[in-house]
């Protein structure tokens, strides 16, 4: 797991305790607080709708950050592949001129080599003296 993932993993670890901690902490408030029965039903029904209230909100926002996490990540994969693309098409495109201009250079050689033999068969040396 990399740096960044492990530092996400800490916030939320420590988010959901922070969360548990607050939740603990109201509830035995109540319970120790001189409040008559039906009172004390509503604090506690408040506060844990409170609690699901800020639960279902850290959900919402985890999400969202995942949500544009993947889509930045198809993003970067999207621009890599396109780089990728170009850069395989300029090889083509080289390895294709260079294919030829050897295949020139060949054509080339196999020409002088047969102007040479044909020379040198004609007696073209001794012509020449």
């Amino acid at each position: 797991m990399n740096e960044r993932s492990e530092d996400r993993s800490n916030g939320a670890v420590f988010f959901c305790g922070l969360l548990t901690g607050l939740g603990l902490g109201a509830g035995l408030a109540m319970l120790y607080a001189p409040k008559p029965g039906s009172e004390l039903r509503r604090d506690l029904k408040e506060s844990a709708s409170d609690l699901g209230q800020a639960a279902k909100d850290t959900w919402q926002d985890v999400a969202t950050t995942a949500t544009a996490a993947v889509q930045k990540g198809r993003e970067a994969y999207e621009q890599s592949r396109g780089a990728v693309q170009d850069v395989a098409d300029t090889v083509v495109r080289s390895a294709d001129r260079i294919h030829g201009a050897v295949k020139d250079a060949a054509d080339a050689a196999s020409s002088a080599a047969s102007s040479g033999a044909a020379f040198w068969s004609s007696g073209g040396a001794a012509k020449r003296h």
